[in-house]
């Protein structure tokens, strides 16, 4: 062997094992990362519910649901370490008004018959509600968008 080629094949070892380990490392904190993902998933999901439940309530005392307030609400979670927000709108174009929908036909009210002349009539909106979920450091955020339709019951 000739001189310093022992330290030549150390190093080259010690590479070898570095990368090994740099990927096991790699590894660990991917399965540690997808799980809280989905968790953050989860809860951007049910957090968009809420926001359409909080706007169906609105909607059900304003003589116009278009007029539900499309202002971002954001609450800080202490106890999951969160930051939750919703808005009604969708993640292309923004906050955006709920709409009536015109071309579909909502149902007669229950209770009564077709033929009764009432003072309270159907009306179908479209609701498009986005949440958003961030970690309280702020490494990690994720969304989630649907869009309901809801049934109001209006007085002419």
């Amino acid at each position: 062997m000739q001189k310093g080629s022992a330290l030549i094949l150390v190093m080259i070892a010690v590479m070898i094992m570095s990368t090994i380990v740099m990927g096991l490392l790699n590894v660990g904190t991917t399965e540690i990362r997808t799980p809280q993902d989905q968790l953050l998933k989860k809860k951007a999901f049910y957090h968009a519910l809420l926001g359409l439940e909080v706007v169906i309530d609105q909607a059900r005392f304003l003589e116009d649901p278009s007029q539900v307030p499309t202002a971002k609400v954001t609450t800080s979670i202490e106890a999951d370490r969160t930051i939750k927000s919703y808005y009604i709108g969708n993640m292309a174009t923004g906050e955006e008004k709920i709409s009536h929908l015109s071309e579909l036909q909502a149902p007669s009210p229950v209770g009564i018959s077709l033929s009764y002349k009432s003072d309270f009539f159907t009306a179908m909106y479209r609701v498009p509600m986005v949440a958003e979920v961030a970690t309280a450091n702020g490494k990690s955020t994720t969304f989630s968008e649907i869009e309901a339709g809801i049934l109001v019951l209006l007085k002419n």
